[in-house]
């Protein structure tokens, strides 16, 4: 991101998924939590049930054969039990054995920390987007840059982890590769149509010879009209 901020032309430049959404992570103690009695699922249910009601795990529903209509059964902490962080470690943990049950502060610690605020995917992994726009200047020359960003940086990714530029340049990609092939294909349709004509090979060979010079005359008026490299101009140069 720091580099990408050196590019010219490249503006607008965000990360779509922050990495700084406050979270409170609970560490249960394994040990302390058999001693007690309590799996970690114990210990996981209870807090869920406190925070979020129990309808993330066991959802019950009750049945009005009045009406017809179905009412969700939620058991949930009421509010104000729970009005600042220093209640969380006094949630009672339930499951265990008979008896009176313990809080959470025996069997976990808490501490702050941080994570993905927004998860996206895409072609099921998981993925970190960094958006940009170009601005002044063309797509082809930006995107040459930020490629050798990539580029540099693909070698230090840890194992596992991909890096790859989407968007706008990949269509720009896929429409000059369709175009120059189709170019391709049209210099040899207009070859074949004039050996049809001739009734020779060579003398439309000689003829075809002359497009390497139209060529290059196009490429010259795109530079002293500064019109960058389009599809529409490419699209010109096939016609």
């Amino acid at each position: 991101m720091t580099e990408l901020h050196q590019v010219p032309g490249l503006a607008d430049l965000h990360i779509q998924q922050p990495l700084d959404c406050p979270t409170l992570d609970v560490d249960v103690d394994r040990t302390k939590a058999l001693q007690a009695g309590y799996k970690e699922k114990d210990v996981a249910s209870s807090v869920l049930n406190s925070l979020s009601g129990s309808f993330q795990i066991t959802p019950m529903f009750f049945v009005n054969w009045k009406n017809g209509v179905d009412y969700n059964l939620v058991a949930q902490t009421p509010q104000y039990r729970i009005q600042s962080i220093k209640d969380i470690p006094n949630i009672p943990i339930a499951g265990g054995p008979k008896g009176n049950p313990e809080i959470l502060a025996d069997v976990a610690s808490m501490e702050r920390g941080s994570e993905i605020a927004v998860i996206n995917h895409y072609n099921i992994r998981r993925v970190i987007d960094v958006y940009g726009t170009p601005q002044d200047r063309d797509l082809g020359a930006v995107s040459a840059d930020v490629q050798s960003i990539v580029d540099a940086h693909r070698e230090s990714l840890p194992r596992g982890t991909f890096i790859t530029i989407r968007g706008q340049v990949q269509t720009m990609h896929e429409s000059y590769a369709g175009v120059i092939t189709g170019l391709g294909f049209a210099i040899v349709l207009v070859y074949l149509l004039i050996v049809v004509n001739f009734q020779s090979w060579l003398d439309p060979f000689i003829i075809i010879t002359a497009l390497p010079a139209a060529m290059a005359g196009i490429v010259l008026m795109l530079f002293f009209t500064h019109t960058t490299l389009s599809v529409r101009a490419l699209m010109g140069a096939l016609m």
